[in-house]
Parts: C-alpha cells; structure tokens; sequence
C-alpha cells in the first residue's frame, strides 16, 4: 500500500488543523501514494492530488478507497492561481521511498 503508518497521526493532525470534513475541496499537493487523502475521504472531503511522480499518481488512482477523488500530475511550473478555491494540504519533508 506505499503508506508509513508512522504519517498516520500527523495527517490526522493537519487535517485537524484545516477543519477537513464534508464537502471540504481539498487539495492534497505531493499526495505520494494518497495516505492523506484517504483519510480526508474518509472524513467526507473532496480530493484533488497532484504529485510530480506519475507513479505515485498511478497508485493513488488504483486505491479502491480513492475511487471518485481526482490526481493528475503537476507540471514543475503549475501556476498559483489555478490552484485557487481549494483548501491546501502540504506534507513539506514526508517522501516515501
């Protein structure tokens, strides 16, 4: 499943923080293998996820727990204001390998 279960209590943490619930957009930039978007799933928000990998991306859309969220993978020059109207969830230093 490519999830740390040591991350778990610090995305339920951030999401706390950003009052993730029902019908929340959320937007979950460098969502690696989608641990925190399925806990805002589960909590009833909408996600999106972006991450420059494709391979990550690719992993979060086979999550039966992700079906009916949105990941795309960001360009390295994905402008501000497209992001605009989404709540943002950033996971600054949490890499994967």
């Amino acid at each position: 499943r490519l999830v740390a279960p040591r991350y778990i209590p610090l995305w339920e943490r951030m999401l706390d923080v950003v009052g993730a619930g029902p019908g929340m957009r959320l937007l979950d930039a460098g969502c690696g293998s989608g641990g925190a978007s399925a806990i805002a799933v589960r909590r009833g928000a909408i996600v999106t996820g972006v991450d420059l990998s494709d391979q990550m991306i690719a992993v979060c859309r086979e999550k039966p727990e992700l079906i009916g969220c949105t990941f795309e993978v960001a360009s390295q020059h994905v402008a501000g204001a497209e992001l605009a109207g989404a709540q943002f969830l950033r996971r600054l230093g949490l890499l994967e390998r």
